[in-house]
Formats: C-alpha cells, sequence, structure tokens
C-alpha cells in the first residue's frame, strides 16, 4: 500500500470517529435523522412504483390494477394452488394478447410474439427456473446458453432415431405390462355386463414411471405391479411441493433446500452401480454415464450433473407422457365419435407377428391416432403455465411492444392453443383439423399457434421419446380392450391444475373397460374385395417406382448441393468443370454457380412433385388397409415383408 493511500484512510478514519462523537452526543438528532432517511426512502419507492406504474414501459399494458404495483398475488389468482393458469386465460380472454402481471411482468398469447421471444430473440429464461436451479443447474433450468448447448448436445445421441428403435423392446415389455394390469383391475370389479371400473390415471401414471426406470435408469419401479419403489412417489410429492415454492417463493425457501435425500441417494446408487458394471445397456443412463470417458474434456459430465440429469428424466419423463395419455382418454370418452374412428383404425392393424403389441414403426404413420395425440397437446398441454423469459437488452415485441431489459415475459402457450383467432372452434376436440384432406384441416391457418414442445434452441429434446411412448401405451390399450365413460369422472375431470405439468385436480380417472374379442374368423371374399386387395398390390409396385425415382432425384440434389459448396471456394473468374448431361464443359466459376442454383431449384421441384404423388398413393393404401382390415382382420396381411 502506497503512502498516499495510508493518509487518506486515516484521514477517512479520523472523520467517521467525529462523525460518530457527535452523533453520540446528539441521539435525539440521530434518531430524527434516521427516521428522514426511512421515511425518504419509503417516499423514493413510492414516487418509483407510481412512475412505473402509470408512466413507465408498461404502463399502456392492460391487465389487473393490482399488478402495476406488484406481482401477481397467488393469494388471489392461485387460489387454490394450481389454478393460476386459468385465470390468465381468462384475463387474455377480456384484455387481448398481451396482460401485464405484475410492475415489471407480462403474459404473451399472441403467437408471433411467443415465437419472436422462444425463436427469433432467443431470450434467457427467466427469474421462475431459479427455483428450479437451487439443486443445480439441468438442461431444463439453466439460464445460460452456452451451459445449455454443452449439456443438449451431450444428452443428444439418447434421443436420436436410431436410439429411440432401440428403447422399443424396453416400452413394449411395459405396455405388456400395463395390458396385463388392466385385466387385474377388470377382473376385481366386473359387472354383470363384463366391464370393470378401473382407474386409469393410476395405471398410466404408473405404466409412465415403469417406462422411464426401463429407459433411463436400466430398472423397473414395479409401479404397474405393486407400487412400492419410494422414489417416484417422492418425485410426484416433490412435483406439488414445487408448485407452492412458485406461488410463495419467499416463504418455502426457507423449508426447501434442495433436492430430497432419499431421492439423491437412488440416483448416486443407480450411477455407481451402472459406472461400476462391466457390462453396458443400452439407455439413458449409459449415455450420460458414458460422457465421462470422452476424450474431449469439454464433453466430460461431471457425476454431480450426471446425477442432477437423472432427477430431470425421473421427472421430465414420466409426468408429461403419463399425463398426455390420460387427457386423450377423457377427450375421446367425452366425444364417442371420435374414440369410434380411432377403434377403427386400430382395429384394421394387426399386432406384430409372434406379438401381442404394436412397434412404434406400425403407428408413426396412423394418421387418426397422430391426430388424436397432437389435438390432446393442443387442448390439454402438459406446460399449461406457460414458459418464462427475461429481456436481456431493449427490444420490440412484433413492432409493436417496447420493453427495456428486465422484463419478465411469461409465454402463455395454453390461451395462444385455446384461441378462436387460430383454431376455429378451438375449445372443442377435433382430430381431424390436424389430417391434410379434411374440412377442418383447411380451416386452420395458423398450425405454427403450437407451442406444446416449445420453440427454438430450448424446445423439448424428448420430443420423439414422448410420442413414441405415447403411441404404444394408448394403441397397445385401446386394441385390447373395450373402454366406456362415467359420466361423474367426466364431469370431475374438468377440474384441472397446474403443479409442474398440467394434471387433474383429484388425481384419479375411472373408466369401464372390457376385453376385446379378436377380430377375424371365417369371412366370405367377394370379386369387390378381391378387387381391392389386387388394387393395393398395384399400388405398392407404384410406390416403389416412385421411391426408386425419389431416390435418383435426390442423390441429383445431393451432389449438387456439394458441388455449390466448392464454388463458393472458387474465385469467380476461375475456369471450372461444369457436367451437362453425360460431357464436362469449362465455364466461370459465377457462371457454374448460376447452373448450379437453376438446377437444384429444378430439382428441388421434381422432389416436391413426386413426394407429393407419392403421399397421394400412400393415403389411398391407407384406407384400402383400413377397409379390408375391418372385415378380415388378422385372416389378410397387408404389411409389406
Amino acid at each position: 500500500m502506497s503512502n498516499h493511500s495510508r493518509v487518506i484512510i486515516q484521514r477517512l478514519s479520523l472523520v467517521y470517529q467525529a462523525i460518530l462523537q457527535h452523533y453520540s452526543k446528539n441521539q435525539t438528532y440521530l434518531k430524527s435523522a434516521c427516521k428522514i432517511a426511512a421515511a425518504s426512502y419509503i417516499v423514493y419507492s413510492g414516487i418509483q412504483k407510481i412512475y412505473e406504474a402509470y408512466f413507465g414501459p408498461l404502463s399502456k399494458v392492460p391487465g389487473p390494477f393490482i399488478c402495476r404495483f406488484m406481482d401477481m398475488p397467488s393469494l388471489i389468482y392461485d387460489m387454490p394452488v394450481g389454478t393460476l393458469f386459468t385465470n390468465l386465460k381468462k384475463l387474455h380472454d377480456k384484455h387481448g394478447g398481451v396482460v401485464r402481471t405484475g410492475p415489471k411482468s407480462i403474459s404473451v398469447a399472441d403467437k408471433d410474439m411467443i415465437k419472436q421471444v422462444l425463436v427469433q430473440d432467443d431470450l434467457p429464461k427467466g427469474p421462475a427456473y431459479a427455483v428450479l436451479r437451487r439443486s443445480g443447474e439441468t438442461l431444463l433450468s439453466t439460464d445460460c446458453r452456452q451451459t445449455h448447448k454443452k449439456k443438449r448436445k451431450m444428452a443428444a445421441h439418447a434421443f436420436s432415431t436410431k436410439y429411440l428403435n432401440s428403447l422399443q423392446p424396453y416400452m413394449a415389455g411395459v405396455s405388456r405390462s400395463m395390458v396385463d394390469q388392466v385385466q387385474k383391475a377388470i377382473q376385481s370389479s366386473i359387472d354383470e355386463e363384463g366391464y370393470g371400473t378401473v382407474d386409469m390415471w393410476r395405471i398410466i401414471t404408473c405404466a409412465a414411471l415403469d417406462v422411464i426406470g426401463e429407459t433411463a435408469f436400466g430398472e423397473t419401479f414395479r409401479m404397474l405391479e405393486d407400487g412400492s419403489h419410494p422414489v417416484p412417489k417422492l418425485v410426484m410429492l416433490r412435483m406439488k411441493i414445487s408448485a407452492y415454492v412458485v406461488a410463495y417463493p419467499f416463504f418455502f425457501k426457507i423449508f426447501v433446500k434442495g433436492p430430497s435425500p432419499r431421492i439423491m441417494n437412488f440416483a448416486r446408487d443407480i450411477y455407481e452401480k451402472r459406472k461400476n458394471s462391466d457390462t453396458k445397456r443400452g439407455d439413458i443412463l449409459q449415455v450420460l454415464v458414458d460422457t465421462q470417458d470422452d476424450p474431449d474434456p469439454e464433453n466430460r459430465m461431471p457425476t454431480r450433473e450426471v446425477l442432477r440429469e437423472i432427477l430431470l428424466y425421473l421427472l421430465a419423463g414420466s409426468d408429461t407422457t403419463g399425463n398426455t395419455i390420460g387427457f386423450a382418454l377423457i377427450k375421446l370418452l367425452g366425444n364417442p365419435e371420435k374414440l369410434k374412428k380411432l377403434y377403427e383404425e386400430i382395429d384394421s392393424l394387426s399386432f406384430l407377428e409372434g406379438t401381442e403389441l404394436f412397434s412404434n414403426e406400425q403407428l408413426k404413420t396412423l394418421p387418426y391416432l397422430n391426430a388424436v395425440i397432437q389435438e390432446t397437446l393442443r387442448i390439454l398441454p402438459v406446460s399449461g403455465a406457460g414458459l418464462q423469459r427475461i429481456t436481456e437488452g431493449n427490444i420490440v415485441l412484433n413492432g409493436e411492444l417496447a420493453l427495456p431489459k428486465g422484463i419478465n415475459v411469461k409465454c402463455n402457450l395454453y390461451h395462444a392453443q385455446l384461441n378462436n383467432k387460430y383454431w376455429p372452434n378451438a375449445s372443442k376436440f377435433i382430430p381431424e383439423r390436424w389430417i391434410p384432406g379434411e374440412d377442418d384441416y383447411n380451416q386452420v391457418k395458423n398450425f405454427d399457434a403450437f407451442f406444446t414442445f416449445s420453440s427454438g434452441s430450448r424446445n423439448c429434446i424428448g420430443k420423439n421419446f414422448a410420442l413414441q411412448e405415447i403411441r404404444l401405451l394408448l394403441a397397445n390399450l385401446l386394441k385390447n380392450y373395450d373402454i366406456k365413460p362415467i359420466k361423474k369422472e367426466l364431469e370431475d375431470a374438468k377440474d384441472l391444475r397446474q403443479y409442474i405439468t398440467l394434471t387433474v385436480a383429484k388425481g384419479s380417472f375411472f373408466a369401464k373397460l372390457n376385453e376385446k374379442e379378436e377380430a377375424g374368423g371365417d369371412v366370405e371374399v367377394s370379386w369387390v374385395d378381391q378387387q381391392r386387395i389386387n388394387e393395393f398390390s398395384q399400388y405398392n409396385a407404384k410406390i416403389d417406382d416412385l421411391e426408386d425415382q425419389y431416390e435418383k432425384l435426390k442423390q441429383e440434389k445431393e451432389y449438387l448441393d456439394d458441388v455449390a459448396m466448392e464454388l463458393e471456394l472458387a474465385d469467380e473468374d476461375e475456369a471450372v468443370r461444369y457436367k451437362i448431361g453425360d460431357a464436362f464443359v469449362h465455364v466461370s466459376a459465377s457462371e457454374a454457380i448460376e447452373k448450379v442454383e437453376k438446377d437444384s431449384e429444378k430439382l428441388g421441384l421434381a422432389l416436391e412433385d413426386v413426394k407429393h404423388q407419392i403421399d397421394a398413393v400412400q393415403e389411398k393404401m391407407e384406407q384400402l388397409k383400413k377397409d379390408l382390415y375391418a372385415k378380415f382382420g388378422n385372416a389378410i396381411n397387408l404389411e409389406k415383408e
């Protein structure tokens, strides 16, 4: 320390002592000064609040009067806890696409604003996610772009198409257990018509937990068999607690310090067991563990992070899919004509040879099944509470709302997906709106107002995993059982709660189920039937020809794309060889680029044309399959070997 610095510190010390001595002799004056300071601070804060309320950047945004001065109070708008999402929808119905929810908070339900926040501006996650980060950063909770990018890259292999296909045997095993457990539940409550009363919400929740146990951690939770494993119950309790933490963060941060020790011990046990194992298993846990042996240190995931990601997959991978299947059943039972159409499609399909189960390959192209799933996700998105982001600097939403740094923006997916402006008859369950060619499909002009799996860089990495699981469990269930509604249960199911995910308030949903009789038998083949079978064979041959054409055009397009990349590196006047037919000619790089662009555009149009032809033929084939399987069942096989 320099002599000059010492002198300054000594003088400051003398000044401080003088002030202290003065006020110790004049305590009355000191108390008055403190009161004045406190009053000044209160007045200043009040003026600042009033200014923000009436003259700040959000002053023109409509919303409840109280939200000009404080964040939307949970005691008013979230009572009982878990109903905030419905009250926000009412506010959007009243005020439009943007609602003020606090001095520095808004909720947006305008689809273009949501896309700007999530995709174009890619705003970071808001303070609501800080609650989830108290246990450590995960792929879901981190607000750091670099951390998210790194974690997503590490986990990407676990959600590739090839990898998801390898998980089908595990999902199939759980599907089989689910079908068996439904049969046991029917037998224990069977009535004179042969139907049993079954809590489908519980069974599906257990099935989803067992799927995540098998596919992510390499061990079953045995929830379908006896529900004895303690961890899933702790996770479900934790989700409800989290809803209270978000609603009353200041109160609950005193009590909630981090993840349950029992859950953390579970994660650590399965991690160490796998790490020390001599054999590898094809599941998500193995992908996480294998990152620790990556040659690049940057790609290695520390043990602590692996444990956190294990807990994330346990939470995100079970409740979301299970609830969606439950909601699909509720919507189908409330719309029997839609259930009938889905039964017709599923019953027209045969199980895989030698099994009593479907595969994802069979189900992923079924138009009505996938339309039912999409429509369920639209009307009842599991992320109904919305996605919160925060502005990093000055932005203008949709060219009309200027926001400064530090504004919390909640993307209200629930309202956007139930907005009649985007979805005709938005509150009605209409799967046909997702099927090209249907009248309801042609009426929808805003398919981009669908954000169930989020959008942009933070979209759901497990989307394809979830859709595969939903298809398998739902289709295998309906293939084996007839299901009928219980009127009171349908009424009770209208009462929803948004904890971390959307769920039914009572936590159960009962329905009547009965095992279906096997389709098929001796059916006469008429001349018309034979013509249809022949027509189906002709379509098969046509598809093969069209697919060959498509592949050749695709290879030509890929060749031109490679040429274009090489030409970008060439000098503009450099002579290059360009292939025309079977001959090569020399042209300048600029001329070659122009030719490549034109040829590439032509090939692109040709590819689209062939693809449309393939789609048209496949649509006709699907209709034929549906008709033929409906009549002949398992007695006919129209699947290509």
